[in-house]
């Protein structure tokens, strides 16, 4: 399976980890961004998924917006749903897709802090 990554701790699809680099981390090759900030990633086929399993690596904690869109084809287009919390690093975030994507892009539109995954998993149906 092809994966396109960008810019993530670690990616888990279909029972997989896929490790790459983060913003998070000043010994990372990419500096901390703050918000708006997004990470896409492409499954390389349609896929049936049922959720996406985010772990927050972040500092300071605050209230963060993040937004979820997915697409059956290279673009992620499709809103989905809105994640909006105080969110602290550890935290363990769920979105329901619900639907057959090939894409996946999660915006974060606010954070008090830069923006950065630990861990995301895409779970499929099933």
């Amino acid at each position: 399976m092809q994966l396109r990554i960008c810019l993530c701790g670690a990616v888990h699809i279909h029972g997989f980890w896929l490790r790459c680099f983060s913003w998070s981390r000043p010994a990372r090759p990419a500096p901390a961004q703050d918000a708006p900030q997004w990470i896409e990633f492409d499954l390389g086929t349609p896929t049936d998924v049922e959720l996406i399993k985010l772990l927050v690596d972040q500092a300071p904690a605050g209230l963060t917006v993040h937004e979820i869109y997915a697409g059956a084809h290279e673009d992620p287009g499709r809103f989905i749903t809105t994640i909006e919390g105080v969110t602290e690093y550890g935290d363990r975030l769920e979105a329901a897709i619900g639907i057959t994507v090939r894409c996946i892009r999660i915006l974060t539109t606010s954070s008090p802090s830069w923006v950065a995954w630990t861990e995301i998993e895409v779970v499929p149906t099933g």
